[in-house]
């Protein structure tokens, strides 16, 4: 009977878990003792320092990768990847895939992967049929 107790305070859905401390109510237990061992009455310990910035825009980074990134494919940059399916462009080649696999999921899974490999072959001079290595036109010039 224990752990039927259990359960049905822990599934039940409404905030039945409140800190006697600061009043904050919770739907389960573990949040409640999380909350209480690291959040309630205590200074903020997991901080995100943002110590990279971009002398360009201001945009701060936590990684020099992630500000590196943003100067070669994003600060002041247009768009170079671009949807064949609509007006969508990306500056990065991840986001565009993203976008394609969101959006166009059922176009890109029939028979149009192939086309849109192949053009990206002919134009790019590729050898792969790999998505992940589609060029942009710029990198080949």
């Amino acid at each position: 009977m224990k752990i039927y107790k259990y359960f049905s305070e822990y599934f039940s859905g409404a905030p039945n878990f409140t800190c006697e401390i600061c009043g904050k109510r919770y739907k389960h237990q573990p949040s409640l003792s999380r909350h209480k061992n690291y959040e309630c009455q205590k200074t903020a310990v997991f901080g995100c320092d943002l110590n990279f910035t971009c002398a360009t825009c201001g945009k701060k980074y936590k990684h020099s990768r992630s500000l590196r990134k943003h100067e070669r494919f994003e600060c002041q940059k247009e768009p170079q990847f671009s949807c064949i399916y609509c007006p969508y462009k990306a500056k990065l080649r991840g986001n565009l895939r993203k976008h394609i696999m969101v959006k166009h999921r059922e176009q890109w899974t029939s028979g149009a992967a192939k086309i849109y490999v192949e053009k990206y072959k002919k134009n790019n001079h590729q050898s792969s049929g790999s998505i992940s290595d589609v060029k942009s036109e710029n990198e080949c010039e």
